[in-house]
């Protein structure tokens, strides 16, 4: 009979605000109101800049550092990343050309909010406590100052 070990307890504590931030968010600790202009806000208020200066470009490139941050910790998070590496690199390619031309089609600006929206689905469904593999996740409280507070959350 073979026995089984429990799984080893392992806490993993975001104290990036980015990272932090990002999956309440997800995880609905915050009101929403539209994902990329949230992200936008979230982004602004933690580097202490204007909204307007953050591009859709920039909420890409912070989504991302969070999911690559994040997914390390996950099994087969080498696959996942080495998928989205190709798919960033396409897309990126292909703003840069629009980036140039001074112009974001809809379709393009649609393709990169949906891309935003996917990740942030794949953080909603991070297990953050209780998991088999015995790592536990922690991100602290939300905070109003960021955006507002979701009050069934809250």
């Amino acid at each position: 009979m073979e026995l089984i070990s429990p799984a080893i307890e392992e806490t993993v504590e975001f104290k990036d605000e980015f990272i932090r931030h990002f999956i309440l968010y997800a995880k609905g600790h915050y009101k929403r109101e539209d994902t990329v202009s949230d992200l936008r806000t979230i982004i602004a208020k933690i580097c202490n800049i204007p909204e307007k200066s953050v591009s859709i470009r920039d909420v890409l490139s912070r989504t991302l550092e969070v999911f690559n941050s994040v997914f390390r910790y996950e099994q087969n998070s080498n696959q996942i990343q080495a998928f989205l590496s190709v798919l960033v690199s396409d897309l990126m390619d292909d703003f840069e050309d629009f980036a140039k031309k001074k112009e974001l089609t809809k379709t393009k600006e649609i393709i990169l909010e949906t891309f935003i929206q996917g990740i942030m689905n794949y953080l909603n469904m991070l297990q953050v406590r209780e998991r088999q593999d015995g790592k536990i996740f922690l991100c602290g409280n939300p905070d109003p100052v960021i955006l507002p507070l979701d009050g069934l959350k809250a």
